[in-house]
């Protein structure tokens, strides 16, 4: 079921004298074609109402006590007065929502002013209280199915925005929590700033199913006592500008998933949007919603389910960041080393110390490869489905004796699970017992001495890390020991890759964020391309153009 909300204002009751009907408000609208019946109204409306409500309306404002009278004449009298009233933009918002029979209106919700007080009981002479009481009755006639509920704007000037921005606040703070809920708003009636509060706060509800219904002003039709026109948008350039601001705090923040999850929902809200507004954009949907996807696999490292995505879909295998990945040259370390750079950034320490451990481990696991690899005729470390198994029956006499004695293996053994605790020791033995060019034991000594000095700094971080999960607290770290930290796993990688392929050139950048970055700015220049420009400068991110209410005005008081 959907609901109906509208501002009551005092144009939007009219009053049939002689053939024609009138506003009972009789100022002046704009762009009103030269009609003498119109021009003429004044009078007319004000004699006739004098004389069938026995009422004087000499006052500057009447509204409300006029109104007052006029919904006891229509207790007094209903046949007769509901051939005399009409109300054509509520009628009009009515007919066009009931028009789409899929989304079930059954409720209306009107907003009325009453300013009176205790002290001072006829304050404010253009209310609107009395005049829902008047609709109601009619409406309830000709619209059964239909139930009318007011909502007073008591003791609130309707000129004050900040105070309307509340009281439309608690409104829609109070309608019930159902994401599905459907919700039309009539942008017209009460005076311009209740229009402009009803209408931000409408936006800034975060409802999904949300339209708006602009009734438009014709005399000829008011004068026939015909309901209004009534254009249907969604001001869906302004709920995507807020959503593609989001995504891109997100973003900033490298929550890939949370991003997805906020583009995925948008475009299902365009795809409702679109059944009622014919200008709604199509957009690059899937390919970012698979970037994204991408980009959060790799996050959670699953390289290979990130690879068979990219490799289902040929436009992600040309995506910057992606294309590495496609080419079947996922890196592991650069990817822990630039989430733990990631969770620095947003200040989650115990995030970012897991990932230089399981950076260490690793790494630790590719030099055990990489030196038996280089420095052994035969291959005495084998990796099985992520663990790593050393063949000790291929092993020199005296390297068994020390694996025996190192790992406490039950001698004869085929080959021995090794564990990330005997890593250092392996590495240890295979290098004092490595075969091959001398310059290239020096070089491997020479760059093992060093990366377990590194290895010793960090695992007090690691240490560290497993007392903050053991007692369940925080820990901020500085960011010169993030710094260093940072420094040590980039310094790690470019040595023992240096071991890996004996080329003490590799080069490292510390800054870098792995295919994350790359992926980031790709997102963002899609979005920039689907509508809105955004500049982002120094971890900022701003509005390069202003959205729909960007340069807001607001028009002085005025009831209508």
């Amino acid at each position: 079921m959907a609901i109906l909300i509208a501002n009551l204002g005092v144009s939007d009751l009219s009053i049939k004298v002689g053939e024609h009907f009138f506003p009972i408000d009789v100022r002046d609208e704009p762009n009103v074609p030269n009609i003498p019946k119109w021009n003429e109204r004044s009078k007319q409306v004000k004699d006739f109402l004098e004389k069938e409500l026995r009422i004087k309306l000499d006052q500057k404002e009447y509204f409300r006590a006029l109104t007052k009278r006029l919904n006891e004449a229509f207790i007094e009298d209903p046949p007769r007065w509901e051939e005399l009233v009409r109300s054509s933009r509520i009628e009009g918002v009515i007919n066009k929502a009931l028009a789409f029979q899929e989304l079930k209106i059954d409720k209306v919700h009107v907003f009325v002013t009453d300013q009176a007080t205790e002290e001072n009981p006829n304050y404010h002479g253009n209310d609107t209280v009395y005049l829902f009481d008047t609709l109601k009755r009619w409406f309830a006639r000709n619209y059964p199915s239909l139930s009318f509920e007011k909502y007073p704007l008591r003791d609130l000037n309707p000129t004050n925005l900040d105070a309307l921005f509340d009281f439309y606040r608690n409104y829609f703070e109070g309608l019930p929590g159902d994401e599905d809920e459907i919700v039309l708003v009539s942008i017209k009636g009460g005076t311009p700033q209740m229009q402009n509060a009803l209408r931000i706060q409408s936006l800034a509800s975060g409802l999904r199913r949300l339209l708006f219904l602009e009734p438009e002003f014709s005399a000829e039709k008011v004068m026939a006592g015909e309901p209004s026109d009534c254009k249907i948008t969604s001001y869906w350039r302004f709920v995507r500008n807020q959503k593609h601001l989001t995504i891109n705090q997100l973003l900033s923040r490298w929550d890939f998933g949370g991003a997805n999850e906020i583009w995925n929902e948008w475009n299902k809200d365009l795809d409702w949007i679109t059944k009622y507004v014919s200008d709604a954009p199509s957009q690059q949907r899937q390919t970012i919603a698979e970037v994204l996807k991408c980009a959060r696999l790799l996050l959670c490292l699953d390289s290979k389910k990130a690879l068979q995505t990219i490799q289902n879909n040929e436009t992600l295998r040309s995506c910057p960041g992606l294309e590495s990945i496609a080419a079947n040259k996922y890196d592991a370390l650069k990817d822990l080393y630039a989430q733990a750079k990631m969770k620095f950034d947003t200040q989650e320490v115990a995030d970012s110390l897991w990932r230089m451990s399981t950076f260490c481990e690793l790494l630790l696991k590719e030099l055990a490869i990489s030196c038996t690899n280089r420095l052994f005729s035969e291959t005495i470390v084998v990796e099985d489905k992520g663990w790593l198994y050393l063949l000790v029956s291929k092993a020199k006499p005296e390297m068994v004796d020390l694996f025996s004695k190192m790992f406490r293996i039950n001698l004869p053994v085929e080959r021995y699970k090794l564990k990330d605790r005997d890593m250092h020791n392996l590495i240890d033995v295979l290098i004092n017992h490595g075969n091959g060019n001398e310059d290239v034991l020096v070089r491997v000594k020479s760059g093992w001495t060093i990366i377990k000095k590194h290895l010793a700094y960090l695992d007090n971080w690691d240490k560290k890390r497993n007392e903050l999960v053991h007692a369940g607290r925080g820990y901020a770290i500085e960011p010169s020991e993030e710094k260093k930290i940072l420094q040590s796993m980039a310094d790690l990688y470019v040595l023992a890759a240096g071991i890996a392929v004996l080329n003490p050139e590799v080069m490292f950048d510390p800054m870098e964020y792995y295919v994350y970055s790359s992926i980031r700015d790709w997102v963002r220049e899609q979005l920039n391309q689907n509508g809105q420009h955004y500049r982002h400068e120094a971890g900022s991110l701003s509005l390069g153009a202003p959205g729909r209410y960007g340069q807001l005005t607001v028009p002085c008081s005025s009831n209508r």
